[in-house]
């Protein structure tokens, strides 16, 4: 089984109607076992934020027990050569706001872990061929996780981390998926370019009922894929 984490349900909104579930709720939180198509998995919305997503996700793991982490939805653009709209697979991520480095640890480092979270490779290849068939674009691309939001006055503070896109979970949910040893794959939509918005709030929203669009047309054969794998 497939877990998959959302941040928004409008991330999804039109897939999340269409598809046959049942709901759970485990302190609190809701989670849908979903059959669509015949294909299995469990979805569940953390909200925004790391803190959300690493309790979420570690409920996701303890009580479904799911064999690979999915986490889709949309991010911010920091890399130039990204625009609204763009479709990334995500071939890494860390956090941005994380600081030990007095104890010799790098920055955004987590003591005794790898700064670097690395996503599983297997389904990356498989996506990405996938995509190709249908004659999709798409990034293979870097993300930072913070819970701060970050914009054109502070953007520059991140220039050294070498990442493309920036979210509030990613990170943090793949922290969780490294201690309890379950593999992820993450497929992010740029809703807003940082450095060159227009309105930020009014282009994400605008952009958000496209990668509704996008994702309602394409999310299940994504599931279908890393099933195949796993």
């Amino acid at each position: 089984m497939v877990g998959l984490i959302v941040a928004l349900d409008s991330e999804i909104k039109t897939f999340f109607k269409q598809i046959k579930k049942k709901v759970y709720q485990i302190k609190n939180i809701d989670f849908y076992l979903c059959n669509h198509e015949n294909i299995d998995f469990v979805l569940v919305f953390t909200d925004v934020g790391k803190t959300n997503a690493s309790f979420i996700t570690s409920l996701l793991i303890s009580n479904f027990n799911p064999k690979v982490i999915l986490n889709v939805g949309s991010c911010g653009a920091l890399n130039n050569q990204l625009k609204p709209l763009d479709v990334a697979i995500v071939n890494q991520c860390q956090y941005l706001d994380v600081d030990v480095s007095a104890f010799g640890y790098l920055k955004n480092q987590i003591p005794r872990l790898n700064k670097i979270f690395n996503l599983d490779k297997k389904c990356i290849e498989q996506i990405k061929k996938e995509l190709v068939k249908k004659e999709l674009k798409f990034w293979i691309a870097n993300v930072g996780s913070g819970d701060s939001f970050i914009n054109q006055t502070n953007a520059s503070n991140f220039y050294d981390e070498q990442i493309d896109l920036v979210d509030m979970e990613l990170a943090a949910i793949a922290h969780v998926c490294t201690r309890m040893l379950t593999p992820l794959v993450s497929i992010k939509m740029v809703s807003d370019h940082i450095i060159h918005p227009s309105s930020n709030q009014e282009q994400f929203n605008k952009n958000l009922v496209l990668i509704d669009k996008w994702f309602n047309k394409y999310l299940l054969n994504i599931i279908q894929i890393i099933l195949q794998i796993y």
